[in-house]
């Protein structure tokens, strides 16, 4: 179900892709192009690892432009937390489907979806990284259903798709990091910061395009990011912190809880939410119809024809 995919994609990979998707297709990157943009780049700049010392939480203001369609932005808060090496993330998906339904010529079926997305309980996204394993936990609340997995598995497996192999078990290569220059220091919501700037390339589908990565890393923060951008000619992606606190985070809310169903198979994983989406749209269906049968005979012209899945 396209809806489904296209809520966890944005969780998922957030909102550069949006805006990396050009107008037309555009030419490969020259051999001297800057390394692609990827979110591991932010990580990369202050550690690997995420210094397991550090806890903090906050909001984390998102906000995403394109250029090339004025005044359209797309605007969101993800509350984070950071503990043990552990960054963690939650995005109620309704809130992204309510911006894509205030965008411009959106797809006029699109609160009907949302309706059956919630029906289904697919409302909020958790999404946990842990820096030091690498692995990514996914956690559907509405659902009770989790996925764990590591990420560079999966990029083994497209490099496989792609016709280049990897040795099973060793690790995917690294993505290259981005060469920043130190600016100036800043404050940012009060948090005195180092400002750090580098070029790198946008991602396919708009690979080739060069674009502008800002870093504000907090020194109170042992490094992590109050702020970074994302600038190209076809629009803007930033994200701020605020609402800060020192406190520890609850430790709980980085697992899984025990009454969750806990895959490791990613494509499983996708398939079975899509599966239980599309069963509460067969079983509305089904209760629509009998309603009909019980108030008589259909209207001239028939009966409506069933919702298509997008």
């Amino acid at each position: 179900m396209k809806l489904t995919r296209l809520l966890l994609g944005l969780a998922m990979a957030g909102t550069t892709a949006w805006l990396a998707t050009p107008a037309a297709a555009q030419p490969p990157p020259p051999p001297a192009a800057p390394p692609q943009f990827n979110q591991g780049m932010i990580l990369q700049e202050m550690a690997e690892k995420l210094p397991k010392a550090l806890a903090f939480s906050g909001q984390l203001h998102l906000a995403a432009e394109n250029f090339e369609k004025a005044g359209e932005t797309i605007q969101f808060r993800l509350p984070l937390a950071v503990l043990d090496g552990k960054v963690r993330t939650a995005l109620k998906l309704q809130d992204i489907a309510d911006q894509l339904q205030a965008r411009p010529g959106a797809n006029p079926q699109l609160a009907q979806f949302k309706a059956l997305a919630e029906a289904a309980g697919l409302t909020e996204l958790i999404l946990v990284s842990d820096t030091h394993d690498q692995k990514l936990l996914l956690i559907l609340p509405g659902m009770k259903a989790a996925c764990r997995f590591d990420p560079r598995e999966l990029q083994r497996q497209a490099l496989a798709k792609a016709g280049q192999p990897a040795a099973a078990g060793t690790p995917a290569a690294a993505p290259p990091k981005a060469a920043f220059k130190e600016l100036a220091k800043e404050t940012v919501n009060g948090l005195a910061c180092v400002k750090k700037q580098a070029t790198v390339a946008m991602p396919a589908p708009g690979g080739g395009e060069s674009a502008v990565l800002t870093l504000w890393q907090a020194e109170k923060l042992m490094g992590f990011p109050a702020k970074a951008s994302v600038e190209s000619s076809r629009g803007m992606v930033t994200y701020e912190l605020r609402e800060l606190s020192m406190a520890k985070p609850d430790a709980t809310s980085f697992a899984t809880p025990a009454e969750f169903t806990l895959s490791t198979n990613p494509q499983e994983f996708v398939q079975q939410v899509v599966q239980k989406v599309i069963m509460i749209q067969v079983q509305q269906q089904l209760q629509k119809q009998m309603e009909q049968q019980m108030l008589g005979p259909e209207p001239v012209g028939g009966a409506p024809a069933p919702l298509p899945l997008p």
